[in-house]
């Protein structure tokens, strides 16, 4: 039953107090402790009927049911739990996420029959269920209270005693309107709805992880407000941020045990004009001993073995003027394994606040027997006893700062074609594993004088870049071993697997992989990527560079294109369970048969793949030069040095060296999933004029029938030469006449050069 409107405000104002008469600096224990003891309230409940609550697009009706709002959280109604008869109903208003929802949940739209609801809001939920139900004493139904405890276990970590950041943000700032339906089918696993205008995505959908943990979310789909894509463009419009962090001063001391020690004093603007909650991130096994802000000691939360630092911040100052946030911390960060210092944490190390960017003045305390070495310029070293200061600076902006220690031979270099470089690398470990191996029988596994060997390949590679891509402002570069299978970049600063520096394959592999790190100097930290969408730009376009370099630096031709068909078989072998590359990280975490390697496979390898493409796209086949892919890559270098690129940018600098529209092969690449199998057959006679004629037949299958490619055909006459053209291949047969041949060929290549990323089955010459 309605009720008039006048009656509704009044019964929200006396069982909802409203946000401006909740306190402005909650404590973060009592909302916290309320949030998790959330339970349906008998005193507001109704009976709910006829409902429809559109949020993001997306509707959920309540069609018959009890409804009851939840305890207060902090003074004010932020929960209700609906069990019942419901309909969830989700359309995404772009094609790639409809395309993974298809995928992920069968339909590219939901609409999924209902019997529980779990709100949590701090938007207008209450006031608009308030003006439409009539509330007052009831009995919850048996099934609200299993509802909610299961909505909390989904939103809260039992062993880390942590809560999810958006949700428990947003209950203790009251900033940006959130809701978060928490549904459970008549059928299936639960499935959540959230719209959350902070986010770097406002609407999203998702459901239980698939080999995660019992309790967790996976996102099967993630979007913007509708009225962000009228534009025609899949634009990023940043989502609110609690604090800007502009600078660190980090005065830190390393024991030779691993201790770790740090004060870090951190340039921060608050972002909302009241006392806020924002949560850090700091590495688990650090333990915090104090958090002050201009001097004043200020509140902090944090929970054992979890990442998160909940600081309150005070409001901003009147003149907008930053503030400095000291924080003292300590804790367990290295650990020495088989000869090797290990960093535990090598990027949260120090307290992080989202994704931003902050420049740098480092201060170490190291023992002396010890190398070091850390992002940016080394201004000052100094020694004291037994203990080296060093002090590290790095003016710019950068996204993550990182450094290393260890047991390290040092090896300098000096060569004109690159900056200086130095190179650290535990020649004790691999000596100490050569014994072993030796010891045992086996084969030796180490190669010798691979710090020169990996020098070799830096120098190289850097020389490569700066034609293809652009110069680097990198005064000095640093290459560091790590004891992992992995590689990480940072301004001037390089961490490399132990295996590098311990042989190079025949494949080359490993030149492909220095040179991809190095490569990542230009392409994620000199140009970053805009958004989680286009990190492809970041690891797919070093991933090429590698590739590139061994190519065209090392002499390795036979073995670029023998990789590049392993990346693709890779591909083909996920493109099924996995989404388009622009999901980027999302593609890890959903898919139909979940593999972890799937974002090495999706962003890496396809990526490299895609600019692989470009490049035979832009190449003359006439005189087989590269240069107009070089100049593209110049341009977009030089246009987005020092800031950040998008994917939509990439299109418009590609469509302006191409000339034409390239729409439609980022709609099938970048945002499809689609790799095309080619069944070709070639016949062939002689004009009569003594000239050879060849036809050919394409069968594309496996893509939209709309697919199209332009198909590199080598036409081989032995020792006479040979001819390359394109075939355009659309749609699923394609015809085509070569022009006129002199004489019959004495082979027909087709998809020369892996120009498309596709298997082709070839049938005649």
């Amino acid at each position: 039953m309605s009720i008039p409107l006048l009656m509704a405000l009044s019964l929200a104002q006396v069982l909802a107090p409203t946000p401006q008469r909740q306190d402005a600096s909650p404590s973060y224990d009592v909302i916290r402790e309320q949030f998790l003891s959330l339970q349906p309230n008998p005193r507001i409940s109704a009976t709910a009927m006829n409902l429809v609550l559109r949020r993001g697009g997306a509707e959920i009706m309540f069609v018959a049911g009890q409804l009851s709002m939840l305890t207060p959280v902090g003074g004010r109604t932020v929960g209700a739990v609906f069990t019942g008869d419901a309909r969830l109903r989700v359309l995404p208003p772009i094609v790639p996420e409809r395309s993974q929802l298809a995928r992920l949940m069968g339909s590219e739209r939901l609409d999924v029959p209902v019997r529980s609801v779990v709100l949590i809001f701090t938007d207008s939920t209450w006031l608009e269920l308030s003006r439409q139900f009539e509330f007052g004493e009831g009995s919850p139904t048996s099934n609200a209270n299993e509802s909610v405890e299961e909505a909390l276990e989904y939103l809260s970590d039992v062993d880390t005693g942590e809560c999810d950041p958006s949700v428990l943000g947003a209950l203790l700032n009251g900033g940006a309107p959130l809701f978060h339906a928490h549904l459970r089918p008549v059928d299936g696993d639960p499935i959540f709805l959230r719209v959350d205008d902070a986010g770097v995505e406002e609407v999203s959908v998702g459901r239980k992880a698939k080999g995660g943990g019992p309790d967790r979310y996976e996102v099967v789909a993630q979007y913007h407000h509708e009225e962000h894509y009228t534009a025609g463009h899949m634009g990023h419009p940043p989502g609110q941020r609690l604090a800007d962090l502009s600078r660190y001063e980090i005065d830190s001391t390393i024991e030779g045990d691993g201790d770790f020690e740090a004060e870090a004093t951190v340039t921060l603007t608050p972002g909302i004009s009241r006392e806020s909650w924002v949560p850090l991130q700091l590495f688990a096994e650090l333990q915090v001993d104090s958090v002050a802000i201009d001097g004043e000691p200020m509140p902090f939360r944090r929970h054992e073995d979890g990442s998160q630092l909940w600081v309150r911040l005070p409001p901003p100052t009147a003149s907008g003027e930053p503030r400095n946030m000291v924080v003292r911390y300590h804790g367990e960060l290295i650990e020495r394994v088989q000869g090797w210092h290990v960093i535990k944490s090598s990027a949260n190390w120090y307290p992080r606040y989202a994704r931003g960017a902050a420049s740098f003045d480092l201060t170490f305390r190291t023992p002396s027997d010890l190398a070091f070495a850390s992002i940016g310029d080394n201004v000052s070293t100094s020694e004291a006893g037994d203990v080296t200061v060093s002090r590290w600076v790095s003016d710019g902006p950068i996204a993550h700062a990182s450094f290393n220690i260890g047991d390290f031979e040092i090896h300098e270099i000096n060569d004109p074609l690159a900056p200086p470089i130095t190179l650290y690398w535990a020649e004790g470990a691999h000596d100490r594993l050569r014994d072993r191996v030796e010891r045992s029988g086996s084969m030796m596994l180490q190669q010798r004088n691979m710090g020169q060997a990996v020098g070799f390949d830096m120098v190289r590679a850097i020389a490569f870049f700066r034609q293809q891509f652009g110069e680097l402002p990198l005064e000095k570069l640093r290459a560091t071993e790590v004891l992992g299978y992995h590689g990480q970049a940072f301004p001037g600063l390089l961490h490399l697997s132990w295996t590098t520096f311990q042989w190079t394959d025949e494949r080359g592999y490993d030149q492909a992989f220095r040179a991809h790190e190095v490569a990542h100097q230009w392409w994620g930290l000199a140009v970053d990527f805009e958004t989680y969408h286009d990190e492809w730009l970041s690891e797919g376009l070093s991933e090429f560079a590698g590739l590139w370099y061994m190519q065209m630096v090392v002499g390795g031709a036979e073995s670029y294109l023998e990789i590049l068909d392993d990346y693709r078989d890779q591909i083909r072998d996920r493109a099924d369970d996995t989404g388009p590359i622009w999901l980027g990280r999302r593609v890890t975490h959903t898919g139909v048969r979940r593999d972890e390697d799937d974002y090495q496979t999706v962003v890496y390898q396809k990526g490299a793949w895609i600019f692989h493409m470009l490049r035979m796209l832009m190449t003359d086949l006439e005189t087989m030069s590269t240069e107009a892919f070089s100049e593209m890559l110049r341009d977009l270098y030089a246009r987005h040095q020092g800031s950040r690129v998008s994917t939509a940018d990439l299109r418009e600098v590609v469509e302006e060296h191409l000339g034409g529209d390239m729409g439609w092969f980022f709609r099938q690449w970048v945002f499809g999933t689609a790799i095309p199998t080619y069944h070709v057959e070639f016949d062939g006679s002689e004009t009569e004029d003594g000239q050879y004629r060849v036809t050919g037949t394409v069968r594309q299958e496996g893509v939209p029938e709309d697919f199209a490619m332009y198909v590199p055909v080598l036409v081989g006459f032995g020792d006479e030469g040979w001819v390359r053209l394109r075939v355009l291949v659309e749609g699923p047969t394609t015809e085509f006449t070569l022009p006129l041949m002199p004489r019959k060929p004495d082979e027909i290549r087709f998809n020369d050069l892996n120009g498309v990323l596709a298997d082709v089955k070839q049938s005649g010459f």
